[in-house]
């Protein structure tokens, strides 16, 4: 039970735990909001909306393989999480501010790509940190904080809609949210060089 304590306490599942919620909400208000988002630029028929909202989905599971791949065969964690993160983000900024359906789509691809092509390597780190009874505890945490961004996700972009008529500054808070998970990535790496949190909670 010290072990639980110590890792729900510790600050680097706190920080997993960010990481879990930063790419939940870019995933889940890209998933709930594409389709609206994809019928105000093109003015599609359902079908047609449905179609099209397809395509960064099937981009995102090509990309989740090949990331996670390249993660595997290098064994390196952090920077394949960081820079997939930043690309989610730039995909997420073009996504807020082109008016062209052609390449809206392509922005929103590309955010699809980033964020979702972060789960493999991100998966791969609590066991990395937590040991024993620790890893049990700290996964729980993580995994509940991450399902928070089920709903902010899709609540933010719908209520910044609501108040500016636009999708762009749901899209923005989730650039910024996959921005700061970049940092904390790259932050995590150093932190790797240390023992495993423990019983003792170091």
């Amino acid at each position: 039970s010290h072990s639980v304590r110590a890792a729900l306490l510790h600050p680097v599942v706190w920080l997993l735990a960010f990481l879990a919620f930063a790419f939940q909400t870019g995933s889940y208000g890209l998933q709930f909001w594409t389709p609206q988002i994809v019928k105000s630029w093109s003015g599609l028929d359902p079908l047609g909306v449905g179609l099209v909202t397809a395509i960064p989905y099937l981009a995102a599971a090509v990309g989740m393989v090949l990331i996670g791949r390249s993660s595997d065969r290098s064994g390196e964690r952090f920077f394949h999480i960081a820079v997939p993160s930043l690309v989610g983000a730039l995909g997420f900024i073009a996504a807020a501010f082109v008016i062209s359906p052609v390449l809206g789509v392509l922005a929103l691809t590309v955010a699809a790509v980033g964020d979702m092509g972060t789960r493999g390597p991100f998966w791969s780190l609590p066991t990395r940190f937590l040991t024993a009874a620790a890893s049990a505890g700290g996964i729980a945490l993580i995994n509940t904080v991450g399902s928070l961004g089920g709903f902010v996700g899709p609540f933010a972009v719908g209520l910044v809609k609501d108040a500016t008529g636009l999708y762009a500054g749901g899209l923005l808070l989730m650039a910024l949210l996959l921005t700061l998970g970049a940092v904390v990535a790259v932050g995590l790496r150093k932190r790797d060089e240390l023992k495993p949190i423990t019983e003792s909670g170091h």
